[in-house]
Parts: C-alpha cells; sequence; structure tokens
C-alpha cells in the first residue's frame, strides 16, 4: 500500500487495486465481500463503474480499509490565502 493521496471518488482505483493485489484476492472474492453481483469489482477496476459512497463504503470493508484525514498541504495554503483575502476590509 502507499500513502497516495484521495481527491476524488475516481483515485480510490489505484489504491483498491494495490489492496486486492496485496491480498491476492480475485475480483469474484472482492464481490461476495462486498455484497455486489459477479463483475461489479472488475467495472470499477476498468472505469466502467465510478464509485458513490456507498461503493467506497462498500470496497473499503471488504478490504479492510479505514479513512484517516489528513491536511493536504497543498491545498491548506489555497484554503489559508483565501480566508485571509476575505477578512481584508
Amino acid at each position: 500500500m502507499n500513502d497516495q493521496l484521495i481527491r476524488t471518488s475516481a483515485d480510490w482505483i489505484a489504491i483498491w487495486r494495490a489492496r486486492i493485489d496485496e491480498l491476492e484476492l480475485p475480483h469474484r472474492e472482492v464481490d461476495c465481500r462486498a455484497g455486489w453481483g459477479e463483475g461489479y469489482c472488475s467495472k470499477l477496476m476498468c472505469g466502467m463503474k465510478t464509485p458513490t459512497t456507498k461503493t467506497i463504503e462498500r470496497m473499503n470493508a471488504a478490504l479492510a480499509l479505514r479513512l484517516r484525514p489528513e491536511v493536504d498541504p497543498e491545498r491548506d495554503a489555497i484554503v489559508k490565502a483565501e480566508a485571509v483575502k476575505r477578512r481584508r476590509p
């Protein structure tokens, strides 16, 4: 697993692919663990389906992944700069 930054739902694909490889799971097993019909994991992995919030929750549970919110330093600098601009009279 890596420390890849996740900014969009599509960014999860690389994380899931690495975890599936690490666990040596076939997509069919991931489908079963997530409670999906056969083939859904494969469709996610090849981009035929876009992950929804519910999909992200179910996939992460199936792969024993959790979220750990952290501050994105690049985005933090932008947010702080915008906040300073708004405070000026």
